[in-house]
């Protein structure tokens, strides 16, 4: 097994780790910074590792071409480092690509933790000769090699939206190797970018996925994958008309912008070979709004589910005595119904000893904020969104979390992301009895139901709930079952699996 090891000067730590590790049968290339790119591309497939030592520089550029090498990825650092402009440039890259962050000190993760970098998952703190690092590094090369399917995630992605992280986690452990083609500048120049990227890859997959919200890159897609032969699989899950127009109510339908959202989910559909929705309430939707009869075999339903490494059971930190915490995170919008129902509920129950905390911002945050002025609230807390490890820490501290209550078309085809994370989490939930819960959920089983757009049904269930601890716990055992089983990342991304699996066998046909 080939490593290149990257770094600006060898000195006598850095010596030790490489004897350390020829000694356990690997192969180490030393590489500075001389005409490193081409040096690594040209190299490329004889190499399986890329360990970059300390030299921050070097490990963004590495990161940057990491989809070019298509290898694992380790940084170690070992003295405290004061980055400069350039250096938070690469620890950004590096830290979006990196398989392993080595840290010789923990108290280095406060230099990544100025630059609001979370190491939470990456890092591994451990001194320098180490033996534990072949080890490692034999299973992080094995994982890279061990694949039935690549894929090319394509698009103008946020990797850390959790539809791209649960399956970004979920797809290698299931033997897809995953080549990521992402870009995000502005305008035009993204499409020239993913364009550039994808030439240096085209040879290196088998199916092409295009990730969430990639309405827009959709043409662009079609074109890169027919001119080498690849079929494509469009992961939308939602309808951007029906959240803008129909759901937000941003603009009128009759404008030109409704109509060109509406266009660009219209010719998404019809560029795909597969088209992914959420349930099978939202392929309906799409076949009678978008005229898709004719492909309805095309569009296959997908839960989004929850990264269960970030949400989980907690049992330490949950409530032991009132006040009855009940939690709600999420966007200010029409669907959720806090400017109604939630707020409502909090009226209603007033004058018991039960706290809400409702964390997010959006649309309506200042009428609901203003209601609970008006109406002397105090035992609601309006909280600041929150990195999402930290979201789990007030999940596991309520009693009971809340789903979404509003009244819009969107809400009854849609089962909601805080839906997915108060299962995961193992919290007793509560949300609006719509056919897409319906689908997944069993009332009284592993939630409590409430009409939709109604506060006082809210504040009811939410008594009961506090009355009857041990329905609550039931309530919440069960839900997290359902997620074991079904929606965690391993679950979802074996599922998407065969979805590729299936449509590239026909491929080769």
């Amino acid at each position: 097994m080939k490593i290149a090891f990257l770094t600006e000067k060898i000195e006598p730590k850095a010596e030790a780790e490489i004897k350390l590790l020829e000694d356990n049968g690997f192969e180490v290339l030393v590489f500075d910074s001389k005409n490193l790119e081409g040096r690594l591309i040209n190299q490329r497939k004889d190499l399986d590792l890329i360990y970059v030592w300390q030299a921050i520089g070097l490990a963004g550029l590495a990161a940057k071409i990491k989809f070019i090498l298509q290898t694992a990825l380790v940084y170690r650092q070992n003295e405290k480092i004061s980055f400069n402009q350039d250096q938070k440039k690469a620890a950004k890259y590096l830290f979006a690509e990196a398989d392993k962050i080595l840290l010789a000190d923990n108290d280095f993760v406060s230099d990544w933790q100025a630059m609001n970098l979370d190491l939470y998952e990456q890092k591994l703190v451990l001194p320098s000769a180490d033996e534990k690092i072949a080890g490692l590094f034999e299973d992080l090369i094995k994982a890279n090699k061990n694949y039935d399917l690549r894929i090319c995630y394509f698009g103008s992605f946020d990797q850390y939206y959790t539809r791209n992280r649960i399956l970004l986690k979920g797809l290698p452990r299931n033997q897809v190797k995953v080549i990521k083609v992402n870009d995000r500048s502005a305008k035009l120049a993204k499409f020239f970018k993913l364009w550039r990227m994808h030439r240096k890859i085209k040879n290196d997959y088998d199916l092409m996925f295009v990730a969430f919200q990639g309405q827009l890159i959709m043409p662009l897609a079609w074109l890169l994958a027919r001119l080498n032969k690849k079929k494509i699989v469009f992961d939308a899950i939602f309808s951007i008309y029906d959240s803008v127009v129909l759901d937000r109510k941003e603009v009128s339908p009759r404008t030109f912008r409704a109509k060109y959202l509406h266009f660009l989910d219209w010719l998404a559909c019809r560029l795909a070979d597969i088209v992914i929705v959420h349930t099978k309430f939202h392929k309906e939707f799409f076949i009678e709004e978008f005229g898709l009869k004719n492909r309805a075999d095309k569009i296959v339903t997908l839960y989004v589910g929850a990264d269960n490494e970030l949400l989980f059971p907690r049992p330490e930190l949950a409530p032991k005595a009132d006040p009855f915490v009940v939690h709600f995170h999420g966007s200010y919008s029409p669907a959720q119904g806090l400017e109604h129902v939630i707020i409502g509920a909090a009226k209603i129950l007033k004058e018991e000893n039960i706290v809400f905390n409702l964390i997010g911002r959006g649309q309506s945050y200042q009428e609901v904020k203003n209601k609970a002025a008006e109406w002397q609230l105090n035992k609601v807390n309006f909280i600041k969104p929150v990195p999402y490890r930290v979201l789990g820490k007030y999940m596991n501290q309520s009693d009971v979390c809340l789903g979404s209550f509003g009244v819009s078309p969107k809400i009854t085809r849609v089962v909601p992301l805080k839906v997915f994370e108060a299962l995961a989490c193992g919290r007793a939930l509560i949300t609006a009895r719509t056919p897409a819960i319906l689908e997944l959920l069993t009332e009284g089983e592993n939630c409590l139901l409430t009409e939709m757009g109604e506060p006082q049904d809210l504040a009811e269930k939410i008594l009961y709930l506090k009355n009857n601890p041990a329905v609550k716990e039931k309530i919440a055992k069960n839900g997290y079952d359902l997620f074991v089983n079904n929606l965690s990342p391993n679950a979802s991304a074996n599922k998407l699996k065969k979805i590729f699996l299936s449509l590239y066998e026909t491929n080769q046909r």
